[in-house]
């Protein structure tokens, strides 16, 4: 349910922002800080380290030796596919930079979208995503 909330909030952006795939306005490869992607890269690499939490869960599937590698490549793929969506709408809308703290972008952009009252919406979506990794590693 968590990651429907998230996928239905990227996709209500994507929508409202008005975003076709064929405007995406990703950099030139001769623009791009090396340092800074390599900083994104480990910060992406040690969410999906995150795995390890949901491998002792494979027990839980009625045939894990087929289920569970099903389950990690469909939910690799999605959050692949959220990190690029979250990364088009930043781009897409110039929410990064020195002006707008990273932890705002995404609030900034439903503001400017939605306005202030959806904002909430977000919020929430966050803050399960937040529990739904923290009740992980508690089971």
């Amino acid at each position: 349910l968590v990651a429907v909330m998230i996928v239905a909030l990227i996709v209500a952006i994507w929508w409202r922002g008005g975003i076709n795939p064929a405007q995406i306005p990703f950099p030139e490869p001769k623009d791009v800080d090396t340092s800074q992607l390599f900083a994104a890269l480990s910060v992406m690499f040690w969410c999906f380290v995150g795995l390890e939490a949901f491998a002792h869960l494979a027990s839980e599937f009625k045939r894990p030796e087929r289920d569970f590698p099903r389950a990690l490549m469909i939910g690799l793929l999605l959050a692949g596919t959220v990190y690029w969506g979250c990364t088009v709408v930043v781009l897409h809308f110039r929410a990064f930079g020195t002006e707008m703290a990273a932890a705002a972008s995404l609030p900034n952009i439903v503001v400017r979208l939605f306005g202030v009252q959806a904002l909430w919406v977000a919020c929430v979506i966050g803050y399960l995503a937040c529990f739904a990794s923290l009740n992980i590693y508690i089971q």
